[in-house]
């Protein structure tokens, strides 16, 4: 019998009509010889949709119908992987599966890691798993011509790997091994990762380019697949869906219903898996439509090259392609087919809207794109179909829209994943965009809306006082005054943890500022120890990476390095932590849940669960090594 509860769980919904569920419940996963002799025998892998053979080297899955699958993602190809260790390969991908709780797509890109893993360790004469040693692994990490967040990838799947292998069969997840496999380039790949975001779209740029659209979307004389990529473009504008879930919209998506006071109501019905987790989820969910979306729908619908096109393919999706998308299986179209025609459209509308051979940061936040089939043409200036949604997630936001209402509108799981796309935007100044925000946080503190807090911020404030006695200025007459004056000596700049407020003879001497060196090394992120209760979220962030650093470092027999994580958690706590969320509850009690949102929707995350929060930092703050 099972003894996973991953499996076991998944075994009590028979709601996934997909899986045979008498085959899976009566597999020999506590064994392992067992298992695969069962699985040799029987041949067939436990769907009741199609047949997948266990001992082909092809499991492909298109005549198992599950939803969200890309053409590209039906099939997991086995062909290449030693022969040695085929099977137990094959029997992982199958676990992965049952156990539904990453997407298929996931598991096919894991399964082409781990079969350069296992290629790696034939050639080094490996017989068994047990034959790969620390070493090698170390070594074969070393070898990838990848950066450093891909190699944590491979870390983490083969991690992965050798966790299920122990779980259910041997264990031989050593010490060593998870040493080895240890990610410990965290706060790099985490600044990656940030560094990497996809940009938010500048306010130009979006306004301009939605105009071009609206041009082409009601201008007859334009091709049809002009006019449905231009149309594409304003429903991703204004509804920040994702482009997959935007090309599988079907000729009745859009629906109506009548608000209480009697005026009607858009709507978009879509489907999405991004907001249900597992292989096989996927939702049905609405968003608002406005007149703008409205008409790129209603276009989508009457194009005749599309109505022709629906009516000989027999389908019912909203966008048809291009002149030669003209067989079924091209639709929905994806993602990469409609990236072709994207460079086409850009090239098209370049008289209106320049985007043909720009120098790179012509429009900021925006990147070229190289083409080489377009004679004359070497790159093209054209966003990212992402940076909509994070334009849209941002402006809600920005206009005071609650951030549980923004997370329905955009089909979040968590409230942390709608904070995830929020950026500023590009600017086409970004010099004069930084003395701005110096400016206005300046003008907090002089008229006393914000306090600063954190070690240091005493010193600076009689500075300040100091500043203003000398020259004899008056707060509320000579505020500009005061705020060109300090800004002249101490610029402002705003950290990842907090705010740089030094002296400009200071940040000259050194390639780094001397401030960040300092409490990077005493906190573990980059801070300041000057900040606003505001920067809570951040802080709270680094805080429970810094607990997983202590966990992870302690689980594994490494007493003295969690020592001296533990003093960074500790000291973050008690000069940062601790200081923002008692600021922070003193701004609730002046001004209010509602007021304080309006200025800092990301604070609900930590708004909502205060109680708990301060119950898991007493814990750390006293936890003792």
């Amino acid at each position: 019998m099972i003894e996973s509860s991953l499996i076991n769980s998944f075994l009590m919904d028979k709601s996934n009509e997909i899986y045979d569920y008498e085959k899976v419940k009566y597999l020999p996963l506590n064994n392992l010889n067992e298992l695969l002799n069962n699985l040799k025998d029987v041949n067939l892998l436990p769907f009741n949709q199609g047949k997948i053979f266990f001992k082909s080297n092809l499991w492909d899955f298109s005549q198992v119908k599950m939803q969200g699958l890309t053409q590209k993602g039906k099939k997991i190809n086995f062909e290449k992987c030693p022969e040695r260790f085929k099977d137990i390969l094959k029997v992982y991908v199958l676990i992965r599966i049952l156990e539904d709780k990453v997407k298929i797509q996931t598991i096919l890109g894991n399964t082409q890691r781990l079969i350069k893993f296992l290629k790696y360790a034939d050639n080094q004469g490996c017989i068994t798993l047990n034959d790969i040693t620390s070493e090698m692994m170390i070594e074969f990490i070393n070898s990838l011509n990848s950066n450093v967040r891909n190699k944590n990838i491979y870390r983490t799947t083969i991690r992965q790997f050798y966790e299920i292998f122990s779980m259910y069969f041997d264990n031989i997840n050593t010490p060593e091994i998870k040493n080895a496999l240890a990610n410990k380039n965290q706060r790099l790949i985490k600044g990656l990762i940030e560094e990497n975001k996809t940009e938010n779209i500048p306010d130009e740029y979006y306004r301009k380019f939605i105009h071009v659209c609206k041009d082409i979307v009601i201008n007859e004389s334009e091709e049809d697949w002009i006019r449905g990529v231009a149309s594409v473009y304003l429903i991703l504008s204004q509804t920040g869906l994702r482009i997959n879930e935007c090309l599988a919209l079907t000729i009745d998506c859009l629906k109506t219903t009548t608000h209480y006071d009697g005026h009607e109501l858009s709507y978009i019905l879509y489907s999405t898996s991004k907001r249900v987790r597992g292989l096989n989820g996927i939702d049905t969910v609405y968003t608002y439509a406005n007149d703008i979306s409205i008409l790129a729908i209603n276009t989508l619908i009457k194009l005749d090259l599309y109505c022709s096109r629906r009516e000989s393919l027999g389908v019912k999706y909203l966008f048809m392609g291009g002149q030669n998308e003209k067989e079924n299986s091209y639709f929905p179209l994806d993602s990469a087919k409609y990236s072709k025609l994207v460079e086409s459209f850009f090239v098209h509308i370049n008289e209106k809207f320049k985007t043909v051979n720009l120098p790179e940061g012509y429009y900021p936040g925006i990147k070229n794109k190289r083409i080489w089939n377009v004679r004359d043409v070497k790159t093209i200036a054209l966003p990212k179909t992402a940076q909509f949604r994070v334009h849209v997630v941002t402006e809600l936001l920005e206009k005071g829209v609650h951030i549980k209402y923004v997370q329905k509108f955009m089909s979040h799981l968590t409230k942390e994943m709608t904070s995830h796309y929020v950026r500023p935007k590009a600017d086409y100044s970004s010099k004069q965009q930084e003395i701005e925000d110096s400016k206005k946080t300046l003008e907090s503190i002089l008229t006393n809306k914000e306090k600063l807090i954190g070690k240091g911020s005493a010193e600076w404030v009689e500075i300040v006082e100091k500043f203003i006695k000398n020259n004899k200025f008056n707060v509320a007459k000579n505020l500009d005054e005061i705020i060109e004056g300090l800004l002249g000596k101490y610029p402002i700049k705003q950290k990842v943890g907090g705010y740089l407020i030094a002296p400009i003879n200071l940040r000259g001497k050194t390639k780094k500022d001397s401030y960040t060196d300092m409490y990077l090394e005493k906190y573990g992120f980059e801070t300041t120890g000057l900040t606003f209760y505001f920067m809570i979220p951040k802080t709270y962030k680094h805080v429970k990476n810094q607990i997983q650093i202590v966990q992870y470092n302690l689980d594994n027999g490494f007493t003295k390095e969690a020592k001296v994580e533990l003093d960074k958690l500790k000291n973050t706590i008690t000069d940062l932590f601790e200081p923002e969320l008692k600021e922070l509850e003193n701004q609730l009690d002046a001004n209010g849940l509602n007021i304080l949102l309006q200025s800092h929707p990301e604070l609900l995350e930590i708004i909502d669960k205060i109680s708990e929060i301060k119950k898991e930092i007493n814990e750390w703050k006293t936890f003792k090594i």
